[in-house]
């Protein structure tokens, strides 16, 4: 070998950690900003919070949570986690939204979310290789296939929480 490619080669080798830790530095930065917003929501402010998600990948999530202010956090993202009770529910965040509903809305959403209760029995576990919601509310969680759901209330609270949605949901044509 002769000089120049000795030169190259460590300019490579020292090169490559250096912009992978760059990467990586950026990343999470980039991420930070979006998981500081999530963080900033206190956990008794939380009313509920709703994962819409493909159960063969980790991606494709959507994930809402509502708060008492009539706040609504919407985020698109990768999923860590089959357990929505964990504020880092999602590692990296594609987009992210916060609106305000309006009060008639928020006052909707609680009808519906009471009424759940009585409809639906809290439920563990999902069907695998399709789409499932996960919803948290009073401390229980219900989940239940997007397709297969029987539970009206759980319906309706899926599709307003969708048609509220500033983020544009991309779920298959099947499912809608």
């Amino acid at each position: 070998m002769n000089k120049r490619t000795i030169i190259i080669i460590t300019t490579i080798m020292v090169a490559i950690p250096i912009l992978v830790i760059v990467f990586k530095w950026y990343m999470d930065k980039i991420n930070s900003i979006d998981e500081k917003e999530l963080y900033e929501v206190n956990e008794t402010d939380i009313y509920m919070k709703m994962v819409i998600f493909p159960t063969g990948i980790f991606d494709n999530t959507y994930y809402f949570v509502l708060t008492n202010d009539a706040s609504l956090f919407c985020y698109k993202g990768t999923r860590k986690s089959d357990d929505i009770r964990r504020i880092d529910f999602t590692e990296l965040f594609e987009e992210r939204k916060k609106i305000e509903i309006s009060e008639h809305d928020f006052q909707y959403m609680v009808e519906l979310l009471e009424n759940m209760k009585k409809d639906l029995p809290e439920e563990k576990g999902f069907a695998w290789d399709s789409w499932n919601i996960a919803l948290m509310y009073d401390n229980k969680i219900y989940e239940a296939d997007y397709f297969l759901n029987k539970s009206e209330t759980l319906k309706k609270i899926t599709k307003k929480i969708v048609e509220l949605s500033p983020l544009s949901i991309n779920l298959p044509s099947w499912i809608k």
